[in-house]
């Protein structure tokens, strides 16, 4: 049974989802529409951590290039319909010059990003806010992690790290919750030493083989 996240991005045709179409027509955004949503990368089906991000990055020569090849759409769409372990640098170079891409290839991590949708500055907008904050996506990404997700996490299924936390609607303060991880420094594009660390240990102790 595939989870909610996925069976949303399977009714993607192209650069936007049908449901997101009237509120990228409403509200001012500086969102770029040109290109496939990088919603999530990664087996995030069964991947046993998970990595959560703000929002798909934007960059005028970068983005470009990397759809430069006419197959590179398609196969994006291919990864959201059915996803699993990938070659991050093949997928979205740019994941694929984190520490954690390897992580990414083996299976054992996905990342997931609260807006799918591609932006250079999120802040540079102040409208962008109110955009998603409607968007139907969004309220799906945030479903699936409260009602799927962490369930899962209770279990001791799977451990999610927020390094972006703000618009998947999670606070860092409060009582800590077994197997939610917050980051140090969000702004950081890597993951900091001390929880990749963290993450290798629990995938250790878990005995997590792919």
């Amino acid at each position: 049974m595939r989870s909610s996240i996925v069976e949303h991005w399977r009714k993607l045709a192209g650069p936007v989802h049908p449901l997101d179409e009237p509120f990228f027509e409403r509200f001012r955004h500086n969102f770029n529409l040109d290109y496939p949503p990088p919603a999530y990368i990664g087996d995030i089906e069964s991947a046993p951590v998970v990595l959560l991000e703000a929002h798909g990055g934007y960059g005028e020569e970068v983005t470009p290039a990397e759809f430069a090849d006419p197959g590179t759409a398609a196969m994006y769409l291919r990864r959201l319909y059915d996803p699993g372990p990938v070659v991050a640098e093949k997928v979205a170079p740019y994941y694929g010059e984190r520490n954690y891409a390897d992580l990414i290839a083996s299976g054992v991590l996905a990342l997931v990003n609260a807006v799918a949708y591609r932006t250079p500055d999120m802040s540079k907008e102040a409208s962008n806010r109110k955009l998603v904050e409607r968007l139907p996506s969004t309220a799906v990404h945030r479903t699936w992690l409260k009602s799927e997700l962490l369930s899962q996490v209770a279990r001791g299924e799977r451990l999610v790290v927020a390094n972006r936390s703000g618009l998947w609607d999670l606070q860092r303060s409060g009582d800590p919750v077994p197997g939610l991880v917050f980051t140090p420094n969000p702004r950081m594009s890597d993951l900091d030493r001390g929880t990749l660390e963290y993450v290798h240990n629990w995938l250790t102790k878990k005995c997590w083989v792919r």
